[in-house]
């Protein structure tokens, strides 16, 4: 009997023991999740401070971004002023170059017009248009009231010797007369150094 009461209290004292080191080991454990908690708290706060920054230097390079998209914009629209300029530039100059090009060819028109008259006024006795306007049907000759023309006398106009129009005077000066052109041979349009015949 004596052992079985050694033995109960022995049991008595290793459940009490175990008791003990059960709540020990619960503290520790509520101990150690108060730190976990702690730690975590920590770590969550640093966490949230890193996105902060990260957060702020995505507003930054946001804010970048928006700024070289407003200069790519500005630089856009210097580009397509720069190219409707150009292209303006180019119109006028092409203007120009065919300015230039309709003069030339007047220069030269004049030239050959020039050594016409030449021709014609070194010889006023061979009746001969001077020069020409066929838009407005009229033309000029060598023959005046020098040459005892008179208001409504007509020409025949002959090249090859053949008739290619017939004109009328208008206007009449000393050494020249301006005449209409009545009727014109299509093919045959007549020309400055033409011979002219009075009707």
């Amino acid at each position: 009997m004596k052992i079985l009461r050694m033995i109960l209290i022995s049991l008595f004292f290793l459940s009490a023991l175990a008791l003990l080191c059960f709540f020990a080991y619960r503290t520790q454990i509520q101990k150690t999740s108060i730190l976990s908690e702690q730690e975590i708290d920590q770590r969550l706060m640093a966490v949230q401070e890193e996105m902060e920054k990260y957060r702020e230097m995505i507003r930054q390079y946001q804010s970048r971004i928006d700024q070289y998209q407003n200069e790519m914009t500005r630089l856009n629209e210097q580009i397509n002023l720069y190219a409707a300029d150009r292209n303006q530039m180019r119109n006028e100059l092409d203007e120009s170059y065919a300015k230039i090009s309709e003069l030339l060819t007047a220069i030269h028109s004049m030239e050959k017009e020039m050594v016409a008259w030449q021709d014609v006024t070194a010889d006023p006795a061979t009746p001969r248009i001077l020069t020409v306007n066929h838009a407005f049907r009229f033309a000029v000759i060598n023959q005046g009231q020098l040459n005892q023309i008179k208001m409504g006398d007509q020409f025949n106009v002959e090249r090859s010797g053949r008739p290619i129009a017939m004109l009328q005077v208008e206007r009449l000066y000393r050494s020249f007369s301006a005449v209409t052109i009545l009727n014109e041979v299509e093919d045959s349009k007549i020309r400055p150094g033409d011979f002219i015949q009075k009707v």
